[in-house]
């Protein structure tokens, strides 16, 4: 049965030019040696077997190494490879008091409102959020540029704005308390939940 660790590092890390330590997302940090130790050792295991036990899968961030970067898809479904890094991204539901783990890949901006099924306008959400963002006066929209770290503003039906951000890819970055308010930001990427 295959297992798969989402390991992150950078490429000075990977080539041992600094000892900036790696992630699992979720997890934690894991030393830059031990990081770099495990990719040798899977590599050699490669050699030795023909069987596809380890997949090595460039992921690239955005200029402050912060986010990944955007991935778009036909598809109205987040399924596959754009599933799984809104899975690495988000790590537990986006919505901000919440925290539960992901169940659905939900639209910020609805596929119906004109929202591409892209990284950019997804975001992981438990059943219960993502059910719960269809009732009228919800809204929610991505308020950070492309290559800044991704921020979702959900407005509740009384009126109210709580920021949520990606966590730290990679452990140690600064991020937004969860629920923190914040000022209204709408602009024409409001749209209802989807």
């Amino acid at each position: 049965m295959p297992i798969r660790i989402n390991l992150v590092m950078s490429d000075t890390t990977l080539l041992g030019r600094d000892c900036t330590p790696a992630g699992v997302p979720g997890h934690g940090t894991i030393p830059a040696e031990i990081a770099r130790a495990w990719v040798r050792a899977t590599v050699a295991a490669r050699v030795v077997s023909i069987d596809d036990l380890v997949t090595v899968r460039r992921l690239f961030t955005s200029p402050d190494e912060r986010d990944l970067v955007a991935m778009e898809s036909t598809k109205r479904v987040f399924t596959g490879l754009l599933r799984h890094m809104l899975e690495l991204r988000d790590q537990t539901c986006r919505t901000p008091w919440c925290g539960a783990p992901l169940r659905h890949g939900d639209h910020v901006r609805r596929s119906e409102d004109g929202g591409v099924t892209s990284l950019w306008n997804g975001r992981g959400a438990c059943i219960r959020c993502n059910q719960a963002r269809e009732a009228p006066g919800w809204t929610a929209h991505t308020s950070s540029g492309i290559d800044e770290t991704h921020e979702i503003v959900l407005t509740t039906p009384t009126g109210h704005d709580y920021a949520s951000q990606a966590p730290p890819l990679v452990p140690g970055r600064p991020v937004r308390a969860p629920g923190e308010a914040v000022r209204s930001r709408s602009g024409p990427q409001d749209a209802r939940a989807g």
